[in-house]
């Protein structure tokens, strides 16, 4: 059972839906191009959605679909998810303390529903109010309405992709939901080099077999950035000294 209800998870509740708004709206869009790249891809319209209950994830979702219709190996597609979606075990270890409060069913659904604008919403909302009965409340409500509404999204898109005639040309939706996806994550040098350079090598390399070229695109991207930041730290080191 969850904690009884009260004024103080009420208020959180309500909360959570004023600050999770400004993410929905940023979460339909995606959610339309994926469901219209679903129904451009070779998979089937509902395997391809049924990525949205099962994984769970916009950027793996699409690397999925991409492999398959790159016709690359199972292994390497399962490979490219996992990849992407390593930063879950780092939201998990850091939600962790806080839903280890909570009651079994409850934490089962927020792991389950977990999502990169959910656990900033939960991880921001815990520092500030680690009330218990008011951070399951403000979970339940933020991690509920950015899933439920991924899932309405897309399949919003994919009825509007199928009501497309065939003489139209949809082969921008994938690469336009790669594009959705990277904008707001290039907020400083390193992000803008790591997406330059990552989306760069990829397209260099898009003739490799088995659609290589996202796996050896990622991992350009992400030793560039890197480098980029290192260089960007070594430089702001006041310890350093100028001669």
């Amino acid at each position: 059972m969850g904690f009884p209800a009260s004024s103080t998870s009420r208020r959180a509740a309500a909360q959570a839906l004023r600050d999770v708004i400004p993410f929905l709206i940023a979460v339909v869009p995606v959610a339309i191009v994926y469901g219209f790249a679903v129904t451009e891809s070779i998979v089937d319209n509902i395997i391809g959605l049924s990525g949205s209950w099962i994984v769970l994830g916009g950027a793996s979702q699409l690397s999925i679909i991409d492999s398959i219709d790159s016709n690359a190996s199972a292994g390497l597609t399962i490979a490219t998810a996992t990849m992407i979606n390593l930063r879950f075990a780092l939201y998990s270890a850091a939600l962790a303390p806080t839903y280890a409060r909570y009651p079994l069913i409850q934490r089962v659904w927020l792991t389950y529903t977990l999502t990169d604008q959910g656990a900033a919403l939960v991880m921001a909302h815990d520092e500030t109010d680690p009330d218990d009965r008011a951070g399951l409340a403000y979970a339940l409500v933020a991690c509920t309405a950015i899933t439920s509404t991924w899932w309405v999204a897309t399949i919003l898109g994919a009825a509007l992709g199928a009501t497309i005639p065939d003489n139209i040309d949809m082969a921008f939706a994938m690469p336009l939901m790669f594009i959705v996806l990277a904008i707001p994550t290039l907020k400083d040098r390193p992000s803008l080099v790591a997406g330059l350079v990552g989306a760069g090598v990829a397209l260099a390399a898009k003739d490799l077999p088995q659609g290589a070229n996202i796996v050896i695109g990622g991992l350009a991207g992400i030793m560039a950035g890197r480098a980029v930041q290192i260089h960007t730290d070594s430089g702001a080191d006041p310890t350093r000294s100028r001669r």
